[in-house]
């Protein structure tokens, strides 16, 4: 298969997950969608997430020509993810998300750095129900605070 990785600049500088997907043999093309945090942090209107994910991924359409995966690389990018699906509505493409893996992940890695005594706090800035609804999808337990 071939995967297309919507992130942001410095996530695919790292290359992170382009020598993941090599490890498998997977083929991996990266585009620069850090216009999709600002959406999130700003909470943009449905009409302009639409608006943004279109020209964003209008100019980079050889990228990901010929993906049959489209993976959200950032856990900002679930804000767009309605936009990125009817981008790519009319295509095979199935779309993946990195934000639950990335939740259980902090879950399972956490807890490991406390002496036993203390306990793990989430602190989150932003859309707190949305990031409620995305800690449950993981099925943990998760003490969130707003800032």
């Amino acid at each position: 298969g071939k995967i297309c990785l919507l992130a942001t600049k410095l996530c695919i500088e790292t290359d992170v997950y382009r020598n993941l997907f090599a490890k498998y043999g997977v083929e991996c093309n990266a585009i620069d969608c850090g216009a999709f945090v600002t959406l999130a942090e700003k909470h943009a209107p449905v009409e302009v997430c639409r608006d943004v994910v279109r020209r964003t991924l209008d100019n980079s359409a050889y990228l990901y020509k010929g993906a049959d995966t489209v993976v959200l690389g950032c856990t900002h990018f679930d804000y767009v993810d309605d936009a990125v699906r009817d981008y790519f509505a009319a295509s095979d493409v199935r779309l993946v998300s990195s934000s639950v893996a990335t939740a259980n992940f902090a879950a399972e890695i956490l807890p490991r750095h406390t002496d036993g005594q203390g306990h793990v706090e989430y602190l989150m800035s932003g859309n707190f129900a949305y990031v409620s609804k995305i800690c449950r999808q993981t099925g943990r337990n998760f003490k969130l605070f707003d800032i």
